[in-house]
Order: C-alpha cells, then sequence, then structure tokens
C-alpha cells in the first residue's frame, strides 16, 4: 500500500512538473513520415449559416532527411442548404507544396503557396491551413513562450495578402500577432496566438470613404474588393482570429487546433471596376470557425 501510494504521489509530481519545466517548441521531422489531417470551416454571413466544407490534407516528409513536409489536398466537399457539392477533383489539381516548422534560416521557409488564378472557393483550405501552420511557428515566435502564462507580441504588424488576380483583385489585412503558452502537460502544449487590429491604421485603403473605422475605436485592418463580371464590389472593416492549438511536445506536431474569425465590415455592391460608383453599401457580418484535427 505505501509502496502504491509513493507511486501516485511521483506520477502527481511529475505530472506538475510537467507544467513548471520551461518547453521551448521545436518541430522535428521524422524521413518518410506521413500524416493527415482533416479541417471543418464553417461560415455564417450576417448571423445565418451559409456554407460548411471539409477538407483533408496529406502531409509526407521527404525521406532525404530534409526538414520540410510536402503537402497536398485530397478531398473537399461543401455542404449548402441547397445540398452537397464535392469540389475534390478541383482542389486535387492544386500543385503540392512544401513548407517546414523547422526554425531554417530560410525567410519563405513558411510562405503562402502561389494562388494566382486559383478560385478562392477551392484553395480557400490551403490558406486556412496556412493560418494554422504559422499560428504555431517560431515565425510568430512560439519558441519564445516557454512557460505556461508566458506571451509574446511580435514587434511589428503583419500584412496578408491573398489577391488572387482574378475574382480578388484586391485582398489584404494588417494584423497585430501575439502568442501565449496557455496549458502545458506531459504529453502537450497548448498555445493561444491572437491575430488583431493593430493600434493604428497600416492598410492603405482602396479608396477614400474606406477611411472611416467601421468598429469605432479601431482601426480598419481588412479589406476586400471582388470581381463579379462586368461589374464589382468592396468590403472593407475589422478583422480579427484568435487559433487555440494543442501540440505534440516530442516533435511539435499539432494534435488539434481552432479558429474563431469573425469580421465586422461594410459592404459596397453594383460598383463599376474602378469602385468609383457603387449602388447600394450596407453593413455586414461574418463569422468562420474551424477546426483542424490530425486523423492518421
Amino acid at each position: 500500500m505505501k509502496i502504491l501510494l509513493a507511486a501516485v504521489t511521483l506520477a502527481m509530481v511529475c505530472m506538475a512538473c510537467a507544467g513548471t519545466t520551461p518547453y521551448v517548441y521545436q518541430r522535428t521531422y521524422l524521413p518518410g513520415e506521413s500524416y493527415r489531417y482533416k479541417m471543418v470551416r464553417t461560415y455564417h454571413e450576417n448571423g445565418e449559416f451559409k456554407r460548411a466544407e471539409v477538407a483533408e490534407s496529406i502531409h509526407v516528409v521527404p525521406a532525404d532527411g530534409a526538414p520540410r513536409e510536402r503537402i497536398h489536398f485530397a478531398s473537399l466537399t461543401k455542404r449548402t442548404d441547397q445540398g452537397t457539392e464535392d469540389l475534390s477533383e478541383e482542389i486535387g489539381k492544386f500543385p503540392e507544396y512544401e513548407v517546414t516548422l523547422a526554425q531554417v534560416d530560410n525567410p519563405k521557409a513558411l510562405s503562402l503557396p502561389d494562388i494566382k488564378g486559383w478560385d478562392m472557393g477551392v484553395v480557400g483550405p490551403v490558406t486556412d491551413l496556412h493560418t494554422f501552420l504559422v499560428a504555431i511557428s517560431p515565425q510568430v515566435g512560439s519558441d519564445k513562450v516557454t512557460l505556461p502564462g508566458a506571451t509574446h507580441v511580435q514587434p511589428e504588424p503583419v500584412r496578408g495578402n491573398w489577391a488572387n488576380g482574378d475574382s480578388i483583385p484586391v485582398g489584404e489585412d494588417c494584423i497585430q500577432i501575439s502568442v501565449e503558452l496557455v496549458e502545458l502537460t506531459g504529453d502537450s502544449v497548448v498555445y493561444e496566438t491572437r491575430f488583431l487590429p493593430p493600434a493604428a491604421a497600416c492598410l492603405e485603403p482602396l479608396k477614400p470613404w474606406m477611411e472611416d473605422s467601421v468598429v469605432e475605436g479601431s482601426p480598419n485592418n481588412f479589406q476586400q474588393q471582388m470581381a463579379m463580371g462586368p461589374m464589382a464590389a468592396a468590403m472593407w472593416g475589422r478583422e480579427e482570429f484568435t487559433v487555440r492549438s494543442t501540440v505534440r511536445r516530442s516533435d511539435g506536431l499539432i494534435l488539434r487546433a481552432t479558429m474563431d474569425n469573425p469580421l465586422t465590415l461594410r459592404l459596397k455592391v453594383a460598383c463599376d471596376q474602378n469602385l468609383d460608383d457603387c449602388k447600394h453599401e450596407m453593413p455586414m457580418t461574418i463569422r468562420r470557425e474551424l477546426t483542424l484535427e490530425l486523423v492518421q
């Protein structure tokens, strides 16, 4: 009985130590390993459900020992109130690409792959997967938070660009990134990464009428122009998103993650292509909720 109690006490002490021993994030890759992720994306507009998508990506580490992963999307289905659409063939045509979460001296090691010319309705999972990877990367300071409660704030805002040269001639945001180590156990680490509007505006508005803040007290940090045949539309305003990731301590692999992405915007439609003459303007809210789960 005393031996059993001693063993239980030792296990409890070890569990407590796991939360107080500093952990430095490091992604290590095993040559030849492969795994899959399932991503679920739900989209609400002005409080109403619009669509839900399920995508699956395949990740393979090359056998040459280089610390990187090759990513290919294997499937995509989209559900709306009108039914379900299989877009697996379309997303399967997106070229395989490589990224790395290892600390390497390469500023493009975690660059977004080229999406120019691609339909955003198809390659949206590519950009969202990229966000999940960035959220736990050393590029945002995950290696600088080593104990629960520690937070690192990037010194400068980061500008994102998802323009595809076709249906979205302009798509950009400006984000202040911070990452917090929330929980540390013997097997896993939980990070919360926040992408918030910066204190001061850092986007050049497409048009002067985009300058006034959509949300009082917060600079506009999101703008997008959409081509619609001979016409165009534009939306602008405040965007933020929070990613909560559970990572395996042994190798830095994401086990599961969630993303909450609300946007408070203004929308102008029935515009000419230069956005000089728009027929209608209205408020708009978007909320995207995503999950990412390791399935193999």
